[in-house]
């Protein structure tokens, strides 16, 4: 019969070293460690120099110099060829009046003035005693260029001053061109403009309404409201000229009356002159 196990021994002594195993697998590589010291190294002999090398590019251009002390003047050049007339340079502002000049001859007349404004009407006269009746007269035909509104407008006549010109309108039965409506001014404008001035029968009377436009009358009385919408603008602008003409704007300006102009005239027709009107 078996007893019971005893307590354990003392351990033995160590056995002998195994064989070496396989080697294990590479491991991952360790951090880098830190620098060393630098070590002592002695330079070399200097080596022989070596080849010339190709010339660089050219640098860029250094600042200015200096100014240099001024030379001696050179001996006089030869006399140049005269330069082309330059451009005609801007009026001066004027100069002071000069002194009064000698008194010149005494010049020939000159024309007759402009009219005069109208005298007040005299004191109506007596009633005249009835005439004898006289001949049946001849119904002379009227030549009229264009009849407008009643009024009848001559042909044109040739440029003459605007005294001369009223004459000859006073002859033909009128006075010199009038108007009162568009369509009366075309008559003469589309006859003139684009060609000439002509004469428009107005002449300067001094109205006592301080408005230059409205001093302007005309000669056969015709109403010259409608006639201050045809100033050429800034005009009438000379006090000194004492006529009206039209002009190649379809305007009207002042001008003086000494001037040739071709004119028309102007008649107003009654009912027996209508009939008789070429």
């Amino acid at each position: 019969y078996r007893g019971k196990m005893g307590p354990p021994g003392l351990p033995g002594p160590p056995g002998l070293r195994g064989p070496a195993g396989p080697m294990g697998v590479r491991g991952d590589p360790g951090q880098r460690g830190p620098m060393g010291p630098a070590g002592k190294s002695i330079p070399g002999p200097r080596g022989p120099p070596g080849p010339i090398g190709i010339p660089g590019p050219r640098g860029p251009q250094g600042p200015q110099g200096p100014k240099g002390p001024k030379g001696p003047v050179g001996p006089q050049g030869r006399t140049g060829f005269q330069g082309r007339q330059g451009p005609r340079g801007e009026v001066g502002i004027e100069g002071p009046e000069g002194d009064d000049g000698e008194r010149g001859p005494m010049g020939d007349g000159g024309p007759p003035g402009p009219m005069g404004p109208n005298g007040s009407n005299g004191m109506e006269g007596a009633v005249g005693k009835v005439g004898n009746e006289g001949a049946r007269g001849q119904d002379i035909p009227i030549l009229c260029l264009k009849v407008v509104d009643g009024v009848c407008y001559s042909p044109s006549f040739s440029r003459r001053n605007y005294w001369d010109a009223s004459g000859a309108c006073k002859k033909w039965g009128g006075d010199v061109f009038s108007y009162k409506t568009e369509d009366q001014w075309k008559v003469a404008k589309d006859l003139f403009m684009g060609d000439t001035d002509w004469w428009v029968g107005m002449k300067r009377v001094n109205s006592p309404n301080g408005d230059p436009a409205h001093d302007f009358k005309f000669d056969d009385g015709t109403p010259n409201a409608f006639a201050m919408s045809k100033w050429e603008p800034s005009q009438p602008n000379n006090g000194g000229e004492g006529c009206v003409g039209g002009n190649y704007h379809g305007l009207m300006h002042d001008i003086s009356c000494s001037h040739a102009k071709p004119f028309i005239c102007a008649r107003e027709l009654d009912e027996s002159q209508k009939k008789r009107v070429q």
